[in-house]
């Protein structure tokens, strides 16, 4: 199971979306609408299908994805159909009256309840993060069970119609039977990721392809220059020292645009040069989930109360230190056992060792919607001089080096 979650989470396809342009017909008659999902851009997607960097060995790829719905407004008739053209698998989408109560009824995490007996994760200084039904829905290798040309999800307003994500093809499709009013989609995996979609009267114009097409074109093109900008911006070493005390070195575990339309996953920058006694401060990014870890650690586990214990290198849960756990509350499908994300070996700011992990982190974006959780940073202190590796257990690509002058 950890391997599927990892690949599904970390995967990037070079899928190239191109949307059909389909001629407007008559409101009588129902209409079938392409909107993307994420967009290629194969220059700054250097991963191949199974997730392995393009880039030679020691150069760490450019990894930009587009947290974004292409187009991000659409108007339909009801009866009509949208299709979502995914570009990449890793998004999980809902059509929904209400993204807040549909996100409720979904939830990707949840903080531990029993944080006052437990304690807090080490490495965020919050609750420990529960994996909700979300996360395994998504992440479970199996195909959604409608989204097909011969077999559509319904959104009827009864409530948010089935999640949809990537199976056998890249198309997942909804037909749109509701009252005229306005809705939205959105992604579970990416807060900010969301589009409005207005159901009209059926003799109101609504737009036709080509105009999604172009609008698209035009909405991707802005997006890659803002991707670009960002990634040379953060890309800089970035260090602060006031009057005689430490260096503080800034490193960011990925960049979220403010709009939160882009994700990148890199660590920017990548190597620092530091002394003994110099903090280096790593930034996650709003809106996806990363570890910063200097030893291999299972990014999930099971709780132990007081202590995680990680999945096992073949992906079996394993046994708590005292034996068969005790969860009272479990993480479906998986019940009784309640799974969570690694909670880190140190707090920030304590010295670097080998051992040196942050465990898993939310971005900040996520605690509107799953309160207690999300953080913003988490940090080490330079000790040993040498080079000093690490990564992100969910994005293994991700990879940097601290050296420790003496």
């Amino acid at each position: 199971m950890r391997a599927r979650v990892l690949a599904a989470i970390a995967g990037l396809s070079t899928v190239i979306w191109m949307a059909v342009p389909v001629t407007a017909a008559a409101a009588a008659s129902p209409q079938t609408f392409t909107i993307g999902v994420d967009h290629a851009d194969p220059a700054n997607q250097q991963l191949d299908a199974n997730g392995v960097p393009t880039t030679p060995p020691g150069v760490q790829p450019k990894v930009f994805e587009y947290t974004d719905f292409f187009t991000r407004s659409l108007k339909v008739h009801q009866g009509d159909t949208v299709d979502f053209r995914f570009a990449i698998p890793d998004h999980l989408i809902q059509v929904a009256s209400n993204e807040a109560a549909a996100r409720q009824q979904l939830p990707l995490f949840t903080p531990d309840e029993r944080t006052a007996t437990e304690g807090n994760a080490l490495g965020s200084g919050g609750p420990k993060i529960v994996l909700g039904p979300a996360v395994f829905l998504g992440f479970s290798g199996a195909g959604p069970d409608c989204g097909t040309l011969d077999n559509k999800c319904v959104f009827d307003g009864s409530g948010p119609s089935a999640p949809g994500f990537v199976g056998s093809s890249p198309d997942w499709l909804v037909q749109i039977n509701v009252a005229p009013g306005t809705y939205t989609y959105f992604c579970h995996l990416h807060p900010g990721m969301r589009g409005s979609l207005k159901v009209v009267p059926n003799n109101a114009a609504v737009q036709s392809q080509n105009q999604i097409d172009r609008e698209s074109a035009t909405q991707f093109r802005r997006d890659q220059r803002e991707a670009v900008a960002l990634y040379d911006e953060a890309n800089q070493v970035d260090a602060q020292q006031e009057n005689s005390g430490p260096a503080v070195y800034n490193v960011h575990v990925g960049v979220t645009s403010r709009d939160r339309h882009i994700a990148i996953h890199d660590m920017l920058p990548s190597k620092l040069s530091v002394k003994p006694g110099d903090i280096v401060r790593y930034h996650w990014q709003t809106n996806v989930i990363h570890t910063v870890e200097f030893a291999p650690v299972s990014p999930f586990g099971v709780d132990c109360e007081t202590s995680y214990a990680p999945l096992t290198s073949s992906g079996d849960l394993p046994s708590c230190p005292s034996g068969a756990p005790e969860f009272t509350e479990p993480s479906p499908p998986l019940a009784p056992f309640e799974v969570i994300g690694d909670s880190g070996s140190q707090a920030p700011g304590a010295l670097l060792t080998d051992t040196s992990d942050s465990g898993l982190i939310v971005g900040a974006s996520y605690a509107q919607y799953y309160g207690g959780l999300g953080a913003d940073h988490w940090s080490v202190m330079a000790g040993a001089t040498g080079a000093h590796q690490y990564f992100c257990a969910i994005h293994d690509w991700m990879t940097g080096t601290i050296t420790v002058g003496s």
